[in-house]
């Protein structure tokens, strides 16, 4: 009897692990569900924005979801920036003026191919690698064809970024 006692709690740990009640809780678990970063809905039921930056004779779409800070970058555009690589994982450039913050998470940890603003500095980043959990990351879309020409991309570069119809 005795040796089904510590199988039973182990079964009964397993569970609650499995199903998420218990164990180490993980930075981008409760800051911004996935299911909150929507696309913004066009004219048509399912429809997105869509966003290109073009650059050196290519061009990365982007396509942009539905928050404060998205909606800010949209309203500026069309805009020329200048990108540059940083950490080895992403392209970064300032926009003009400050992105709207509200209702944004504390931070999330971002992907490859993630477009995120990193609120501190107020700069947009195109994640070309995974990388860890960052405080003060407000996703603002998902590239979703061109990051590899993006990615390849040495130095300094001009790109242009705008809504693509």
């Amino acid at each position: 009897m005795n040796f089904f006692r510590p199988l039973l709690l182990v079964f009964v740990i397993i569970i609650l692990i499995t199903a998420g009640c218990i164990g180490p809780e993980q930075p981008g678990d409760t800051q911004y569900p996935t299911t909150e970063m929507t696309v913004s809905p066009g004219s048509e039921e399912g429809s997105s924005v869509l966003i290109r930056i073009s650059f050196a004779d290519q061009e990365a779409i982007v396509e942009l979801y539905d928050n404060a800070a998205a909606n800010d970058l949209r309203s500026m555009l069309p805009l020329t920036l200048t990108f540059r690589d940083y950490n080895g994982a992403e392209k970064i450039a300032y926009p003009p003026e400050t992105l709207d913050t509200a209702n944004a998470p504390a931070g999330y940890d971002p992907e490859a191919g993630d477009v995120a603003l990193y609120a501190p500095w107020g700069n947009i980043a195109v994640f070309y690698r995974d990388s860890p959990y960052a405080s003060g990351l407000v996703p603002l879309g998902h590239v979703v064809s061109g990051l590899e020409s993006l990615a390849a991309v040495s130095g300094e570069f001009s790109a242009t970024i705008d809504v693509l119809e």
